[in-house]
Parts: C-alpha cells; sequence; structure tokens
C-alpha cells in the first residue's frame, strides 16, 4: 500500500512488536518505521486539552533518544492515520524531531469515522510509559470536541456514556458538570454541598472539628438576586459578626448551592471581595445615621395567624 510519507518495513521487528489496543471499527494497516518529517503532527491532538505538550515528557524521551535507550517495539506505538496525521504519540514526534531523527516506529491506523479517533486520542493518552497521563482538563476538552463535531449528544446521559467508552472513572460528576456548563448555557451545578459535607471537608483538610472551633464557620450560599440568598447572606453575618468585633479572623468554609456552573468562578469571587466590606458599609450608614438622629423607624405589621384575630393585620402588639 502507497503512503503519502516514506516508511521501512521490518518484518521480524512488526511481529513481536507491541501493538496499539483497538477499539471497535479500528483497523491496523501496518507498523512500520515511518519518516518523521511526513507526518502531519499539528494535527488537532484530541487526547490533549488545547493540543498542550509536556516539556519535561519531551525532555526525557530526548534523553533516551539520545542515549539509544528508547526502544519503541516495547511500548504502544505513536498512531498516524493512512493520510499522514497524528493521532497519539506527540510528545515522541517531538522528541524524535528535536533529536534530528529521521525515522521513527509506529503504526499506520485507519479509523472508520473522527468519534472512534477523538476516543482511542484520548483513551490512548489515559495509559502510563512512556507518555505522561492525561488529566480532567484533557478530557474535557476532548468531550466538548466531540459535542462540537456530532459525536455526543450535548445532555448528560450521552457524556456519561462516552466517559465511560474512554475509560474515564476519576471525579466523574465534577467533569460532567465542568463539561455540561461550557456547552449548555443555563446549566446548573448537580453537587451541591450540604452542611456535614463542608464538616467532613474541614475536619479531612484541616483536622478541625468546626463545632468546637471559635474561629471556624461553614455555609451554604446561593449566587444571585433571590431572597433564599439574601436570606443564607444575613445569616451568615449573623454568625460572623460577633467574632470580628471581638478581633478574631474567621474561616469560613463554603458550599454554593442552586447556581449555574458557568457562574460559580465569578461567585466565588465576589464572595471573597465584597461579604465583609459590604455588611461593614452596612453597619457604618446605620450607626451614622442614628448618630445624626437620621435613623428611620420600623413599623411592624404582623399577619392575623391566631383564631379570634380579625383583619389582615393585629391592631397592637400585647404586653
Amino acid at each position: 500500500m502507497n503512503y503519502p510519507f516514506e516508511i521501512k518495513e521490518d518484518v521480524a521487528l512488526e511481529g513481536f512488536a507491541k501493538k496499539p489496543v483497538l477499539m471497535k471499527g479500528m483497523t491496523l494497516e501496518k507498523m512500520c518505521y515511518v519518516k518523521v518529517k511526513g507526518i502531519d503532527i499539528a494535527y488537532a491532538n484530541f487526547g490533549r486539552n488545547e493540543g498542550k505538550t509536556d516539556g519535561n515528557t519531551v525532555k526525557d524521551l530526548r534523553t533516551e533518544v539520545r542515549e539509544n535507550r528508547y526502544e519503541g517495539q516495547y511500548h504502544e506505538p505513536p498512531v498516524i492515520t493512512p493520510e499522514g496525521k497524528l493521532v497519539a504519540g506527540k510528545h515522541r514526534f517531538k522528541a524524535f524531531i528535536a533529536e534530528n531523527e529521521e525515522y521513527i516506529w509506529a503504526a499506520i491506523v485507519k479509523f472508520p469515522n473522527t468519534k472512534v479517533l477523538r476516543q482511542y486520542a484520548i483513551r490512548e493518552n489515559l495509559t502510563r510509559n512512556p507518555k505522561n497521563v492525561a488529566d480532567i482538563s484533557d478530557v474535557v476538552s476532548n468531550v466538548i470536541s466531540a459535542i462540537a463535531a456530532g459525536d455526543c449528544n450535548k445532555n448528560k446521559t450521552a457524556i456519561h456514556a462516552y466517559l465511560k467508552e474512554i475509560g474515564w472513572k476519576e471525579q466523574i460528576a465534577k467533569t460532567v458538570d465542568t463539561i455540561c456548563s461550557a456547552v449548555i448555557e443555563d446549566y446548573k451545578q448537580t453537587d451541591n454541598v450540604t452542611r456535614d459535607e463542608l464538616l467532613r471537608a474541614v475536619d479531612d483538610e484541616y483536622g478541625i472539628d468546626v463545632n468546637a472551633a471559635t474561629q471556624w464557620v461553614v455555609a451554604t450560599l446561593r449566587g444571585g438576586g433571590s431572597v433564599e440568598s439574601t436570606d443564607r447572606y444575613s445569616r451568615l453575618w449573623k454568625n460572623v459578626y460577633p467574632l470580628l468585633v471581638s478581633g478574631l479572623d474567621v474561616n469560613i468554609a463554603v458550599g454554593l448551592t442552586n447556581t449555574l456552573a458557568k457562574d460559580i468562578s465569578e461567585v466565588r469571587k465576589d464572595i471573597n471581595n465584597t461579604f465583609l466590606s459590604n455588611h461593614v458599609q452596612m453597619c457604618h450608614d446605620v450607626a451614622n445615621a442614628d448618630n445624626e438622629g437620621k435613623l428611620g423607624k420600623i413599623n411592624w405589621l404582623f399577619k392575623t395567624q391566631v383564631e379570634g384575630e380579625i383583619g389582615n393585620f393585629i391592631d397592637e402588639i400585647g404586653e
């Protein structure tokens, strides 16, 4: 078979060399030496977030190549398409290019469609030796590209299925949330942190029992301007201000609930930057108005609720 790049065959080596682990629909056409400069390594690397390359991995591989210690036949090989597009093995190709090596041992594989190609790229990067392992950002980038290409539907069920197909088992809920937040405009986080979870997290991370620690508080806050959000912020302030006026610094462990995943970063930033200053300003405004005799009065209107009460609101408050 003719390819748009030069190859050097080694039948004996091909016979025992480690082969790529194929997914359904993939066809291994040939394992051989391919001319490095004939391969398009600029092809979208679906196994890495925005095609990122780890410099330390390339550096280590360059040392192996330079010292003649790299034996590609014992590793799962870099994979290229019959058209000369690199699918997996970018770090190794970069190392060979940097060391001015002319040929590299690789596998030429035919893919049935872009979905299988994309999934193989990330699956291959989830294994070790001689490459570094893909992380959650790589997986998220891979799935988002699959959704954009129409190879994965834009819903949680389809995303869960896709993650299972590529063998991703870490931080599933966080991965799904991150992907959905990027592709679904009004997506809300599913991981609503509870007070008990916050208590356990503080204990696990810092060895602190919040219920027995004076300067520790936990709070579940809701982003946005709803009444519930205002109420939660007010309750938090009620717990915090007595400590602050006593000269104590306060550690507040916060979990966000019912907040759009895409808004979480901004909500965190806003809480960090404005919570204390806003409440301090309110306290100053009330105190200044009171000192100047300008503080208004509150007229309480209590709704009738008890048998025998007449009208919408009670006339007077009993002693």
